[in-house]
């Protein structure tokens, strides 16, 4: 009889081998059952990734089940239209995976930032950039944890061209979630649990934790209210000395004050549909939705991304870190 894929000893390196050969820079804790065989799927995902179209889609039958969604660059796909894209893409584009940044596992849903080498086929150009991932799983006893749905980069300028590999139902159903997020209304209190819940809410940790999450409310919150709001929270939130990427543009608390400035004056944009909020040790990563306005006055929805890295100082808690993408 022969062996299940998911229980092939080449897709089973043991956790220990595989964070040797790819550290996690930030790494926090992996303690339940399913974290710990989230985190050692997703470490030897990265094994095997590097090794083209063929590989990846052979490692899909691991990861995935034939119910998974995918959601790439903002556009939800099944399984075989996710593969269609992929197939494409990898022939496009050689795409290296790099660095791991972040794995943080916080019960049946992952957020990861790693880095990736990619080299144009037809050009050569090559581009490092930054990509970002929240993941929901499901234990599947021996066969270990595979994806229920993923949400991969946030909606980009190929945000149409992805839709082509949906149905005309799909597509329909794409459109009424956006209209769905252009149409939403912040609740008028100041329970910002209430303001702002979580689609897909997961365990927080007491104590610190707890303070973490409210600070990524606070964070959103003062964002809506303006630039004003805006420098008002990160002179007393985001540390002096602390360093803040967006769309791997790295600035200075001074500086990242400055662009929240000009990006809400330019398009804006309110952050009104909260997907994620995952808290694990000193971090935490969050998945939003916002409205924003473009550049010919017409009202537009926004995805974006972000990691943050927290310190407790003699002021309180404070952001020190944080990793944008929207």
């Amino acid at each position: 009889m022969s062996t299940p894929i998911e229980m092939e000893p080449m897709y089973n390196v043991p956790t220990d081998e595989l964070l040797k050969k790819f550290p996690i820079t930030y790494e926090t804790p992996a303690e339940q059952t399913l974290e710990l065989k989230v985190q050692n799927r997703m470490l030897n995902g990265f094994n095997t990734w590097n090794l083209g179209y063929d590989a990846w889609q052979h490692w899909g039958e691991v990861l995935y089940t034939p119910d998974s969604m995918y959601n790439v660059h903002g556009v939800r796909l099944t399984l075989r239209e996710y593969q269609m894209a992929m197939n494409i893409g990898l022939k496009a584009v050689n795409m290296q995976m790099g660095r791991f940044n972040n794995m943080i596992l916080c019960g049946d849903w992952t957020a990861i930032r790693y880095e990736v080498h990619n080299t144009d086929n037809r050009t050569g150009k090559e581009e490092d950039t930054t990509v970002m991932e929240f993941v929901k799983f499901a234990d599947h006893g021996d066969l270990g944890a595979k994806v229920v749905e993923g949400w991969g980069g946030v909606k980009g300028p190929d945000y149409a061209g992805m839709q082509h590999f949906q149905t005309a139902e799909e597509q329909a159903a794409q459109k009424a979630f956006m209209d769905g997020v252009l149409a939403m209304k912040l609740a008028d209190t100041d329970d910002l649990e209430a303001k702002y819940p979580v689609v897909y809410p997961t365990p927080v940790p007491a104590g610190q934790g707890e303070a973490q999450k409210a600070l990524v409310l606070k964070l959103i919150d003062a964002w809506n209210n303006g630039t004003d709001s805006f420098k008002e929270f990160a002179e007393k939130n985001l540390a002096a000395d602390g360093g803040f990427d967006v769309d791997d543009v790295k600035f200075t608390r001074d500086g990242l004050t400055q662009h929240a400035a000009q990006v809400i004056a330019d398009t804006k944009e309110k952050r009104v549909r909260i997907n994620n909020i995952l808290v694990n040790a000193d971090w935490a990563a969050f998945h939003y939705w916002s409205q924003v306005v473009k550049a010919d006055g017409t009202p537009d929805v926004k995805e974006s991304m972000e990691f943050l890295h927290f310190v407790q100082t003699e002021d309180g808690l404070k952001i020190d870190k944080s990793w944008l993408k929207g």
